[in-house]
């Protein structure tokens, strides 16, 4: 600011200009320098002023950019929950038939494993019968009836058998519905807490 003072005072002398008509010129620059003084302080409070409400801006977005998130996160937490409901209803359900199924097969196989003792029994009776006082077309009659309950015998054993595993397996579903209901029941809990927290 000085060096542009002594440069109009300076230019002044070199072209004979007037002690009156310096201080003219040294005055005009003065209010022209506070002129552009008090601009540029306008300026700056002007730019600090749209700094705050650009920083205040920014705060208010981030501000709902992060409630958005947490909204969506609560729906997405309240969403899984529902699904591990509507998933626990789903296993109970099957729970609950797999346990039926398992009623109806071990009463199967309580009438299954009866079936070869009353067969023992019927063959039993037929051996008893005393061939020799038989004819031949008795004999042949008996002969075949005791074959057919031996063959009756050996095939309700092997129902049996079928139906025991067939139990089992049943047993063994029930147990993993159990464990799958137990795991959906804890995950829905875990869900329950997000919601709740969020």
């Amino acid at each position: 600011m000085e060096k542009k003072y002594a440069d109009i005072i300076n230019e002044g002398k070199k072209n004979g200009k007037t002690i009156e008509e310096i201080n003219k010129l040294l005055k005009e620059a003065g209010a022209k320098s506070a002129e552009e003084k008090e601009a540029l302080q306008k300026e700056l409070e002007e730019a600090k002023k749209a700094l705050k409400e650009a920083a205040k801006a920014a705060e208010t977005a981030a501000a709902v950019s992060a409630l958005e998130a947490a909204k969506s996160q609560r729906e997405d937490a309240e969403r899984r929950a529902d699904g591990l409901e509507e998933r626990i209803t789903q296993l109970e359900r099957e729970k609950e038939e797999a346990e039926k199924r398992v009623e109806e097969l071990e009463q199967q196989l309580k009438e299954k494993e009866a079936m070869p003792r009353r067969m023992g029994a019927r063959s039993a009776i037929v051996e008893e019968v005393p061939l020799a006082s038989a004819n031949d077309e008795e004999k042949e009659a008996l002969e075949k009836e005791l074959k057919e309950a031996r063959e009756q015998t050996e095939e309700a054993r092997k129902e049996t058998e079928e139906a025991k595993k067939e139990t089992e397996d049943a047993k063994k579903e029930t147990e993993e519905l159990e464990k799958q209901l137990a795991e959906a029941r804890k995950e829905a809990e875990t869900a329950k807490k997000e919601v709740e927290e969020a």
